[in-house]
């Protein structure tokens, strides 16, 4: 596939998404124009975008890391495609989910309930696009490893909205027979919702990650 040919597909208005995508997209056709299969590709939001991905999967072969902070699962219908499946890697690792959940923090914040209906049709659509994801990769021959959501650092309607994420994550890779990586387990506390914190934290919208010492948790739990 061409420069050319590849915008034409995801971009026929010239128009791109903002400037993660545009940097993806200049990435992407660097190894599509030079025949460059990844070993790995890894797709989410901000935890895989910080997650410095070729220190610790290097020795894999070529990793290529698709995170892009504050994304929903929704954008994986494209993102899946030209961030993904397109560069034919061998493995896609997939992990979203948090931010889906974030309407119920923002209702929390203005000290506003948020329904129950309204955490079902959350639940329903993540449900959707995890599903197509999986599917599109499996499609495009690539093996998909799908990665529980974290554990945040409040017990809330949000932390009860992500461990149902997770039973739906752990349904879906029953059902097609990819792996589930469950960096839950390995990083919740005993109460079995809230994240257990290493070292130094940054926490944005109730969600707590480090940088560093989570990501060797989930490494020894996922070896």
């Amino acid at each position: 596939m061409t420069i050319e040919e590849f915008k034409k597909k995801y971009y026929p208005d010239g128009k791109l998404h903002d400037e993660s995508r545009e940097k993806y997209n200049r990435m992407n056709t660097q190894y599509l124009i030079n025949g460059i299969k990844p070993s790995v590709v890894f797709l989410g939001d901000s935890i895989t975008e910080a997650f410095e991905t070729s220190l610790y999967f290097g020795d894999l072969g070529i990793i290529v890391n698709r995170g892009i902070g504050g994304e929903k699962t929704s954008h994986l219908k494209e993102r899946v495609y030209c961030d993904a499946a397109d560069l034919s890697p061998k493995v896609c690792v997939l992990a979203e989910g948090v931010n889906d959940t974030a309407e119920i923090y923002f209702a929390k914040e203005r000290g506003e309930d948020f329904p129950d209906e309204k955490i079902n049709a959350i639940l329903s659509e993540f449900s959707d696009n995890m599903r197509f994801a999986v599917n599109a990769l499996l499609s495009a021959g690539v093996i998909p490893v799908v990665c529980s959501v974290l554990p945040l650092g409040v017990l809330d309607k949000r932390a009860e909205a992500i461990l149902k994420e997770n039973e739906i994550l752990k349904d879906i890779c029953r059902e097609k027979g990819v792996n589930y990586a469950d960096y839950y387990s390995a990083l919740v506390q005993s109460d079995g919702k809230t994240l257990k914190v290493y070292g130094k934290t940054y926490a944005k919208g109730g969600a707590i990650f480090d940088g560093k010492n989570d990501h060797r948790v989930v490494m020894a739990a996922t070896a």
